[in-house]
């Protein structure tokens, strides 16, 4: 078990991933289209007017991991909220509470720290910034 668990992470420090039976497959890249990506943002990039009760959604091309993706989460400025998560960990909502501040620009980053279930990060960052409204 020792000697399992030994290779299991010296595979992982090398970029090796095991597929099935046919031994480890070393790479510093996951195969193609294995990372995960942001796919939809709202508020989009440049809205204006955004109602200060406005929840923001993110979607995923893969389902995510929560500590993960929550952790890769950052608005700016700071808001206070929850994170309520789809059954299928591909749709993020973040309910901010209190309400958003007026007449105020936010961004919101979604880093690449962001992890699907299967461990892939991002491999780039998503951002978006708007303004709510008064």
């Amino acid at each position: 078990m020792k000697k399992c668990l030994l290779q299991i992470a010296l595979f992982a420090a090398a970029g090796c991933f095991m597929l099935g039976s046919s031994g480890p497959i070393c790479s510093k890249d996951p195969p193609s289209g294995t990372r995960p990506e942001v796919t939809y943002m709202y508020p989009n990039d440049g809205d204006t007017n955004v109602r200060l009760d406005q929840n923001v959604i993110v979607n995923f091309s893969k389902a995510m991991s929560s500590s993960f993706t929550e952790s890769a989460f950052q608005i700016v400025p700071p808001a206070t909220g929850t994170f309520v998560w789809h059954d299928d960990h591909k749709s993020l909502t973040f309910k901010p509470d209190p309400d958003l501040q007026p007449n105020t620009t936010y961004s919101v980053t979604i880093a690449t720290t962001a992890r699907s279930q299967e461990g892939w990060e991002m491999e780039s960052s998503r951002k978006a910034a708007w303004t709510t409204g008064s």
